[in-house]
């Protein structure tokens, strides 16, 4: 790749920046870049770049189903674009394919009768993170006030049909951890990741919910209904939270995750719909409220960058 010397003014010259890789790292208007001098080279960086290798080869041959599937959204996570896998048994092979369905951007792309490579055909568009968080805030709470919704008008059979949102909640917390590996955003990160890793299990436990009641022969008392839907508009008051420049409402909801959490304590079960529901409603509680020391923090960090 080559790019002419422009002369501004007579001792500043400039030389663009290629389209793409601007694009890759997310640069901006009046980001700052970081310039070595090598010999004869000049070397530009973000600062936020973190160097990933582009590809390696894992051996799968013998190692359980669930290690397989962890292994491919691990290996993700971390950014290679190209990954090999070695097998000794067609079903392993069958996994990674079935797993790589639920990375953003990734297809497998060959296939022997003992390795299958997947690797990222769509490349990384990093200054898309802060919408993709944004996304997956969304979706988590799309995810629960539809659950809550259907379940209050007594459509159980009908709660099965909310799953594809908890897929999509993993597909894109998985993409926005794959994102932050490969473009640091300094000590708010490990911040960030946290939050997006307790969003992904607030949407399982939504899941769960979906699979155990949508067979149910009764539905939950209708008191739990009611604590169902003010536990989603908790996790609503928190996703503003979220994105208010401020800290001075997390105390107040703390107060009310603490109530909820008393509320749940107290509540009767009389079947075992009402017990499904209860034992997952302390969990979302009890996640929600995981986040709030790393909101707090990564606030701070903000308020005093």
């Amino acid at each position: 790749m080559k790019r002419k010397v422009i002369q501004l003014a007579e001792k500043t010259f400039v030389v663009s920046l290629p389209s793409t890789w601007v694009k890759k790292y997310g640069v901006q208007k009046s980001d700052e870049l970081r310039v070595e001098e090598k010999h004869n080279a000049l070397v530009i960086s973000t600062d936020g770049a973190i160097e990933v290798p582009e590809s390696i080869s894992v051996d799968i041959s013998g190692l359980t189903e669930g290690f397989v599937k962890s292994i491919v959204s691990v290996l993700h996570k971390v950014g290679y674009d190209e990954i090999e896998f070695l097998y000794d048994d067609p079903v392993l092979a069958a996994l990674v394919c079935k797993r790589t369905e639920e990375l953003i951007g990734f297809e497998v792309v060959e296939q022997t009768p003992k390795r299958v490579v997947i690797k990222n055909v769509s490349g990384d568009l990093t200054h898309e993170l802060d919408s993709m968080v944004r996304r997956t805030f969304l979706v988590t709470l799309s995810l629960a006030e539809s659950v809550a919704s259907m379940i209050a008008k007594g459509q159980l059979s009908e709660l099965q049909s909310l799953l594809p949102l908890e897929k999509t909640s993993n597909r894109l917390t998985n993409y926005c951890h794959r994102l932050l590996n490969k473009q640091s955003r300094g000590s708010q990160t490990v911040f960030l990741y946290t939050i997006l890793s307790v969003l992904e299990s607030i949407g399982d436990e939504f899941r769960d919910i979906c699979l155990s009641l949508h067979t149910a022969e009764s539905l939950p008392r209708a008191e739990l209904v009611g604590l169902l839907q003010k536990v989603g508009q908790h996790l609503r008051k928190y996703y503003a939270h979220f994105y208010d420049a401020g800290v001075d409402n997390m105390e107040a909801l703390r107060k009310e995750n603490a109530g909820l959490a008393s509320e749940l304590k107290e509540m009767e079960t009389r079947s075992a719909a009402d017990r499904v529901l209860l034992a997952h409603l302390f969990v979302v509680v009890q996640r929600i409220y995981d986040c709030f020391g790393s909101t707090t923090g990564r606030k701070f960090l903000q308020a005093h960058a």
